[in-house]
């Protein structure tokens, strides 16, 4: 059975290897932790859209080597570095 549990005893997305779209648009999400998708390599496509995410690690998204799509529009995230900016274009492009 899949476990996410919240920032006390957070352990990520577990039991869902074989995810491949993940669709949390719009749930009021403050921050994601750098390891909730080290148990999720097939993901595609993720929709982070419409959150209220402020800032994310590049590293957060590293496991996701298959991703092809990604929704961050309608949060508030600042790039803290140029170098954080270009991980990430790199990533996705």
């Amino acid at each position: 059975m899949p476990t996410c549990r919240g920032p006390a005893g957070y352990d990520g997305v577990k039991g869902l290897d074989e995810l491949r779209t993940l669709r949390v648009d719009d749930n009021r999400l403050t921050w994601i932790d750098v390891d909730t998708f080290q148990s999720t390599p097939l993901l595609a496509e993720l929709g982070l859209a419409e959150n209220q995410l402020s800032a994310m690690a590049a590293e957060t998204l590293a496991p996701l080597t298959q991703l092809s799509q990604l929704a961050l529009d309608a949060n508030q995230l600042e790039v803290k570095t140029r170098k954080t900016a270009l991980d990430l274009a790199s990533c996705y492009s």
